[in-house]
């Protein structure tokens, strides 16, 4: 019986509308974690980033994404690398991303640094085309590479456990 109720009430929670437009009314409040990583949902964002202008990233209902939706650079869970690698971005004329994932250090570097030159690196042809779509989201002209780094010539085979989310919302 447990099991059928939290279906039901997955499928309902799913099935709302403007979630993204009511979360945005609630992020103020700075909810708990324990609360806000159940309060998840599609769509773009926007991330504050200190001494800079803020960017947009697709929010696809990961826990990164919901995580930087609620808490911000500041909370996240990386925060104190993003704040070093913030800093240090604002003086650097070229920058690279090894790993880039869906993004968020080379979108910082763009946003304390607009006229760097952003080489961004991801092997994982997925998530590479979501970062591409979050570099065109805000229009940064960040190169953007579909490949793996290491330090030797050659090839290799790259084993990934693709992750997805436990929630599938809409």
């Amino acid at each position: 019986m447990h099991q059928q109720a939290k279906l039901l009430f997955k499928s309902i929670y799913n099935a709302l509308p403007l979630k993204p437009r009511i979360f945005e009314m609630l992020r103020p409040m700075h909810l708990p974690p324990r609360l806000y990583r159940h309060l998840h949902f599609k769509g773009s964002i926007e991330v504050g980033v200190k001494d800079a202008d803020s960017f947009k990233i697709m929010h696809y209902g990961y826990a990164e994404e919901n995580e930087l939706f609620w808490a911000g650079l500041e909370g996240c869970w990386e925060s104190v690398s993003l704040d070093v690698w913030r800093r240090l971005a604002a003086s650097a004329r070229v920058i690279c991303d090894v790993g880039a994932n869906h993004g968020v250090y080379s979108l910082v570097a763009k946003a304390v640094n607009p006229g760097s030159k952003v080489y961004a690196f991801e092997p994982v042809e997925p998530i590479f085309h979501r970062f591409k779509a979050n570099c065109e989201l805000n229009d940064y002209d960040i190169e953007a590479v579909l490949a793996a780094v290491s330090d030797f010539d050659g090839q290799s085979v790259l084993h990934v456990r693709y992750r997805t989310t436990r929630h599938q919302p809409r």
